[in-house]
């Protein structure tokens, strides 16, 4: 199986609004990605200490252990989809940046 890790930087389009986007990120967003099949296998969220012009950016780090990247990838497209159609998502997201690695070695 490859491993791999998918790096969202984010941001809050509200600051006033943060705590909203949170909780909306780890009671909403992050459980769907990981129903999204079984290859999302967990996620980390980290904050920068020190934000351009002062607001926070938020770091997703989403694990993923496939063989079949393209098709894991297509799975989150979907994902993300389907629950803009429910009506999951939140307009207080701004992704900054989307970064994918495959693990190289492990020391």
């Amino acid at each position: 199986m490859g491993l791999w890790l998918l790096l969202v930087e984010t941001v809050c389009r509200d600051q006033g609004r943060e705590e909203e986007f949170n909780r909306w990120y780890d009671e909403t967003h992050i459980p769907d990605v990981l129903k999204g099949g079984p290859e999302f296998r967990a996620c980390r969220r980290y904050k920068s200490i020190a934000g351009a012009g002062g607001q926070e950016v938020y770091l997703a780090a989403i694990e993923i252990e496939t063989e079949d990247i393209t098709q894991a990838l297509d799975n989150l497209r979907k994902t993300g989809e389907r629950i803009r159609a429910e009506g999951r998502w939140t307009d207080l997201v701004e992704v900054i940046s989307r970064r994918l690695y495959r693990l190289d070695r492990e020391l």
